[in-house]
């Protein structure tokens, strides 16, 4: 088992809700599990089972310009990718490649207090995720062929 594999079997199976979160501030709140780690069934199997984990960013910056970035683990795949805005004000998201590593990129909108991006990212073997725009605005992205499925889209 990779350490990735570790990593997406141990808050498969952890406890949630019951860490006091109150000591944190705000912003550390959102970014900080509340999970307990919890040891798996020894009659488990975790070999084909798909396991994921959302990533948050750091907040962003307040100016409409500022971004948060947040990445996947290396043996993660990003499977999709949202922010959150606690204001509400923000411009929306996307995936990028930056040194062929996928990049959730969430922008903060004009008058924002800060924008979070939050990747979702999952391992199972053989999973492989790949990024694709409309080729025009106003276009529908599509998969690139039958053997390639849809799971999330975002505009």
């Amino acid at each position: 088992m990779s350490p990735v594999q570790v990593l997406q079997t141990m808050l498969h199976h952890s406890i949630g809700n019951t860490v006091n979160l109150l000591s944190l501030s705000v912003t550390h709140r959102l970014t900080t599990p509340n999970l307990v780690a919890a040891m798996p069934p020894a009659n488990s199997s975790t070999n084909v089972e798909l396991l994921c984990r959302s990533v948050w960013s750091e907040r962003s910056g307040v100016t409409s310009t500022d971004r948060a970035v947040s990445r996947c683990r290396q043996g993660e795949e990003m499977m999709g990718c949202s922010s959150y805005a606690p204001d509400g004000i923000r411009v929306g998201e996307t995936i990028t490649m930056n040194s062929e590593q996928m990049e959730c990129v969430a922008y903060n909108g004009l008058g924002g207090k800060g924008v979070y991006a939050v990747a979702r990212c999952c391992v199972i073997g053989g999973l492989r995720c790949q990024a694709h725009a409309s080729p025009e605005p106003g276009q529908d992205a599509e998969c690139v062929g039958p053997q390639h499925h849809l799971t999330g889209c975002t505009s």
